[in-house]
């Protein structure tokens, strides 16, 4: 059975969240508000990541790397 998680992603990796809802992750922006309702966080490193620390979704960096690595990453839970 698939799995549909929802991912909040860093408003500028735009192809980045194009892709990731290709694979059928339901995609939200990343924003302070909707933290608590996603199962994973991709920044795109320039983010202060102390406010993010206190999650219980990991926070991976998509710096360097393709929707396909961090598809992998999500599913595989190597972050």
């Amino acid at each position: 059975m698939e799995m549909h998680r929802k991912i909040a992603v860093d408003g500028s990796l735009a192809n980045i969240k194009k892709r990731l809802n290709e694979y059928g992750y339901e995609i939200d922006d990343l924003n302070m508000d909707n933290l608590e309702e996603v199962s994973a966080v991709i920044t795109n490193g320039q983010h202060d990541m102390s406010t993010l620390q206190n999650m219980n979704a990991p926070v991976i960096n998509a710096e360097g790397h393709s929707a396909e690595e961090l598809k992998n990453m999500i599913e595989s839970g190597l972050f």
